[in-house]
This record gives structure tokens, C-alpha cells and sequence, in this order.
């Protein structure tokens, strides 16, 4: 009797096996919708371009010695046509803008292209030198306003000085390296460095990465041999179809030597999903349905509610969502609503 009562306990109905079997039904967890503008650090590889380098130096001064009498300009200076850059054996080093550097003196009367050159140079700042392939008495003139600017007498015989002068090609440069010392020998070479043109890094990334990326936002470029890394900006985000034609432009803030023109480097930049009033949900909270919508569920206590959405960018395991409720409801999803996580999911 006691045998038949236990074998009757110990038998289960299907329903009940079907029960007890069953996998545990899913914690329910959720998570805030929030507004807050998000931002993480998102690291690539870029590569350096740092423009035409131009070097100063060595000189040999019209005197016995070539001594550094001046030095006007330190790294980082952005210097323009016009500007002095250092003095050797009391005369100056001048900067005009040219395409190429000077490779004669020139005197009156001369023709070619680099007086072609500086007399373009000299009417660029203003001075009134003569247009044309010759360098005129006009042209020595010129050349005169502009060592009076600093003091100085022009060279002699109303000749440009080839010593004396150095180009840029653009109307900016920047000074990456100064090696000239008051004092110092002026037959060193690379007495000054300068760069012109914009140096830029640039970058390579998927398009939706690219998304998270602003003009103005902050970034740093990791060179090998320097101690610390290169503080920099974005200066453009290109954004195309893929990889190869998606790419961002940064602008170092300090000096980067030529020895790192074509260098491939480390760059992390400072990304973020928007501006502030964009809704941002964790990525965990967003689910595909078999139709192929985007959806997140919002919970308000027992109540569920599938909410369409469209994703936008996503940084730091969160997600831009903009709501397309099809119904037209004013703002289904606002900040502060709690969506699920982990759950039911959406079935």
C-alpha cells in the first residue's frame, strides 16, 4: 500500500513534465532614455602630412665671420611674408613668398623667373615693385622700403642679396625647428625649419564611425619618438560610401617636423552621438523585428510598449534613436522613460 502511494506521487501528468521543464522566464531589466551628450575617445590611424619644408641655413655672411647676430621667430611662430627671421653678421633674413628659393643674386637689369618672382613677392606686400620677368630700379627700390622697414640698409649696388632672402609658397608658414642661437655659427645648416602649407593628418574610417566626429572636436596624434602626444583638431569629415572614400582632416596645434611627412601614426579623437536633446539609449535596449523595423520597448510598470525607432550614431555602448512612432503621437519616447534591456524582448 505504502509502495502504491509512493509510485503514485512520483507520477506526472505531460502538462506538468511540460512545466516543470520549461527554461525560467527572462529577468526583466530596463534602463533610462537620457539625453545626455555622450562622448568616448575613438582611436585610428592616420598619416602625416606636413607640406613644403623650407631650411634656413647654412650662411656664409659677406663678412669674415658668419655669426647669429639675431633670432627672431621659436618654434610654433606662424610667420607671413615680410617677416624677419633671424640676423647673421648684422644683416637680416627676410621672408617673401615664392614658389622656389633664390638661387642668384640679383641686379639690375637681370631677367628671369626669380625676378619674375620677387617682383610679384614685393608687390604682394604692398610695396610698389614693377610686374614682369626683369628686375628694374623700380624693383631695388621696392627692395629698399622693405629692409627700411627693419632698419636696414639695402644690400649694396641696390642688388637682392640671395643670403638674404628665403620663400615660402603660401602666405602663411610655420616654424617647426630653430637650431640658431645668438652667438652661434651661421654656416650650421637647417638654422631655422620652416613649414608652409597646412600640415594635416588625415584618416581613414567607416562611414557610421565618421558620423560621431565634428569639425572643432579635440584630438591627439601619437608620434613615435615624441614624449608627449601632438594636441590637435578636426578640420574637415568627409563622408562617403565606405572606408576608402570616408575620411577626416586634423590640424596639429603645435609643430610637427618634416622627418614625420608620410609617417603612419596613432590619432584618437574625442567623438559623441549629437548635440544635447538627443534621445540615447544603451545599444542592448535595441531590437529587429521580423518586419525589419528598428524598435526599442518602452516599460511603464506591467505595461510594454514597442516604440519604432531609427538609430543614428553609436559610441561607448549607447545609441542615438530619433522615434518614428507610424501612429503621428507626439513624442513616444522622451527622457526619463525606462526601456528594456534584457527581457521578453519583442518576440
Amino acid at each position: 500500500m505504502v509502495v502504491g502511494l509512493l509510485l503514485a506521487g512520483a507520477v506526472r501528468s505531460p502538462a506538468q513534465q511540460a512545466l516543470d521543464t520549461r527554461a525560467p522566464a527572462r529577468l526583466l531589466i530596463t534602463a533610462p532614455v537620457t539625453t545626455q551628450k555622450a562622448t568616448a575617445p575613438l582611436t585610428v590611424r592616420g598619416t602625416v602630412d606636413v607640406g613644403q619644408e623650407v631650411a634656413v641655413g647654412p650662411i656664409q655672411a659677406s663678412t669674415a665671420l658668419s655669426i647669429v647676430t639675431g633670432v627672431f621667430v621659436k618654434p610654433g611662430t606662424v610667420v607671413k611674408p615680410g617677416d624677419r627671421l633671424i640676423e647673421v653678421s648684422g644683416r637680416p633674413v627676410l621672408l617673401l613668398r615664392g614658389r622656389f628659393g633664390a638661387y642668384r643674386d640679383l641686379r639690375v637689369g637681370d631677367r628671369g623667373p626669380d625676378a619674375a618672382q620677387v617682383n610679384r613677392a614685393l608687390v604682394g606686400l604692398g610695396l610698389p615693385a614693377p610686374r614682369g620677368a626683369s628686375f628694374t630700379a623700380a624693383s631695388a627700390a621696392a627692395l629698399t622700403l622693405l629692409y627700411a622697414r627693419y632698419g636696414y640698409a639695402p644690400p649694396a649696388g641696390g642688388r637682392l642679396d640671395r643670403r638674404e632672402v628665403a620663400f615660402v609658397p603660401d602666405k602663411t608658414a610655420l616654424v617647426t625647428a630653430v637650431a640658431a642661437a645668438v652667438g652661434g655659427n651661421a654656416k650650421a645648416p637647417n638654422l631655422v625649419a620652416l613649414s608652409s602649407g597646412t600640415t594635416l593628418v588625415t584618416a581613414n574610417l567607416d562611414p557610421s564611425s565618421a558620423r560621431t566626429i565634428r569639425r572643432g572636436n579635440k584630438a591627439t596624434i601619437d608620434l613615435d619618438d615624441a614624449e608627449d602626444p601632438v594636441p590637435a583638431v578636426v578640420s574637415a569629415v568627409v563622408i562617403g560610401a565606405d572606408l576608402s572614400s570616408t575620411r577626416i582632416e586634423l590640424t596639429p596645434s603645435t609643430p610637427i617636423s618634416a622627418a614625420h611627412n608620410g609617417v603612419d601614426v596613432r590619432v584618437e579623437i574625442e567623438a559623441s552621438l549629437g548635440g544635447q536633446g538627443m534621445l540615447a539609449v544603451p545599444v542592448t535596449a535595441i531590437f529587429s523585428q521580423a518586419d525589419g523595423r528598428t524598435v526599442v520597448v518602452k516599460v511603464d510598470g506591467s505595461a510594454r510598449r514597442t516604440i519604432p525607432v531609427r538609430v543614428g550614431s553609436t559610441i561607448g555602448g549607447f545609441a542615438a534613436v530619433v522615434p518614428t512612432d507610424p501612429a503621428g503621437r507626439a513624442e513616444p519616447l522622451r527622457a526619463g522613460d525606462q526601456v528594456e534591456v534584457s527581457g521578453p524582448g519583442v518576440g
